[in-house]
């Protein structure tokens, strides 16, 4: 009973799924490199850096203040619409640096940013439903939702590299990813955004939201930083060879850290509720 109690505690469980994502992260890339050339898979990870970037803001800043919020019906539709303005700014970013691009003859990286644009702003209704089941402290289901996501996206990227695809198939898998993502949170959650925004709630957000985004800028700016300098001074061969390398070298780290992560402030979230 006891052995079956561990590995059913939400960090086994947590740590089972993020496994099992890295493994549909590696076997993508596996099939990734078969069906495109190092440029190719260049031009993709510069795009993709930066939607990871901007996804990455959805999922902090007045994420974490939602998480930490005494009266969850009280802030809940406006930390939504935050969420969403700060997903609307990544994506008409992703689209600038996208014709900047374009003006240096960086065609295919433009094509995959301007793919890539939409997804900080899908994912702002995932994380706004996620920070809700974190907050009820259901790891578990939050786990197995992310696990069930990033494998229908790789499904989706080996049905269109077998219909001969290129870079197509990995925009294609993001947004599969990124959608399903939001559909099944939105069905264990079960609460709808209202078209209400509070000003006093949404300044003390935001003022409480600003050192948590200043922190996780840093950190994926340290993350990313290599590909843009590789983007910037020689070309996406360069960055495709990093990238796939990289990935290799942090998944030990990504597998422990980040289920440690979400139980931290899923725990931090019952004390101050």
């Amino acid at each position: 009973m006891g052995v079956r109690t561990n590995l059913l505690s939400p960090y086994a469980v947590s740590v089972a799924a993020r496994v099992g994502a890295q493994v549909n992260s590696f076997v993508l890339i596996m099939v990734a490199s078969r069906a495109l050339s190092l440029s190719d898979f260049g031009s993709y990870a510069i795009a993709w850096a930066f939607s990871v970037v901007f996804t990455t803001l959805v999922y902090t800043g007045v994420y974490h203040v939602f998480l930490r919020a005494k009266d969850r019906a009280q802030v809940a539709d406006t930390i939504f619409w935050i969420q969403v303005v700060t997903g609307l700014i990544g994506g008409a970013t992703m689209v600038s640096v996208g014709v900047i691009a374009s003006g240096f003859e960086s065609h295919l990286t433009s094509f995959c940013l301007f793919g890539l644009a939409p997804i900080p702003l899908i994912a702002s209704y995932g994380a706004w439903n996620e920070a809700q089941l974190v907050r009820q402290g259901r790891i578990r289901t939050t786990s197995l939702t992310i696990l069930t996501t990033e494998f229908i996206g790789l499904v989706a990227a080996v049905l269109m590299f077998q219909n001969g695809y290129g870079v197509e198939a990995l925009i294609v898998a993001r947004f599969a990813t990124t959608l399903s993502m939001a559909a099944l949170s939105t069905w264990f959650v079960r609460r709808r955004p209202h078209f209400h925004f509070d000003l006093s709630v949404a300044k003390t957000s935001l003022h409480d939201a600003w050192p948590l985004w200043g922190s996780s800028s840093l950190g994926m700016s340290s993350y990313y930083a290599a590909d843009f300098i590789l983007a910037a001074f020689l070309n996406p061969t360069a960055v495709g060879i990093y990238r796939a390398g990289a990935r290799v070298a942090n998944t030990a780290a990504d597998v422990v850290l980040q289920p440690l992560g979400t139980i931290s402030w899923a725990r931090f979230a019952r004390l101050e509720a």
